[in-house]
């Protein structure tokens, strides 16, 4: 489940890799890595809010997971860049 996620992110895909990598969840709750990649495909379907959760979880489970700090960071910049654009 989490190569098939980690695939269809890799092309392109991040509403099917996030079913995969719920279906990870699932089974292991505790996988980091699982909560980083649905990070990922999150922010990549501009789901920031979502995105940034599932980060934070990743680093609950593993605080050191330096992966995951990047992609919160780049999840709240993606955020706060789209409510920059957002008129007033």
């Amino acid at each position: 489940m989490i190569a098939k996620g980690q695939r269809a992110l890799d092309e392109g895909r991040p509403d099917q890799a996030i079913g995969e990598f719920l279906r990870a969840d699932l089974i292991d709750p505790s996988n980091a890595v699982v909560q980083n990649n649905l990070c990922v495909a999150n922010t990549l379907l501009r789901r920031y809010d979502d995105a940034i959760g599932t980060c934070r979880a990743a680093l609950n489970l593993k605080p050191d997971f330096q992966l995951a700090k990047n992609n919160l960071a780049w999840a709240l910049s993606e955020r706060a860049k789209s409510e920059a654009s957002m008129p007033r």
